[in-house]
């Protein structure tokens, strides 16, 4: 069973080592095989981080789906967002 992660993951992350551990045991199950399942935040954890998140983005409803609040549609930038690939939060 997943554990749930204390902080965030990824090139801005405060990269903890059973968060990363975590995340990359869940992106190593999720599509990339290759990944190394070893704590340190490197270059292709991040790599497998973005290209995860890019697989999210296909997937994200346009902004014509996103509420309207007081009369006026907002829409969200990819930076005010919190992403969730697989149950993992990344930023």
């Amino acid at each position: 069973m997943f554990s749930s992660l204390s902080r965030s993951v990824g090139y801005f992350g405060d990269n903890l080592f059973h968060d990363v551990i975590e995340v990359q045991y869940r992106l190593k199950n999720s599509g990339f095989p290759d990944l190394v399942v070893d704590g340190n935040c490197g270059q292709k954890t991040v790599a497998a981080i973005s290209q995860g998140n890019a697989r999210l983005d296909a997937t994200v409803p346009p902004a014509s789906d996103m509420p309207v609040s007081g009369g006026v549609r907002r829409n969200v930038r990819k930076s005010e967002l919190n992403v969730f690939y697989n149950g993992v939060y990344v930023r």
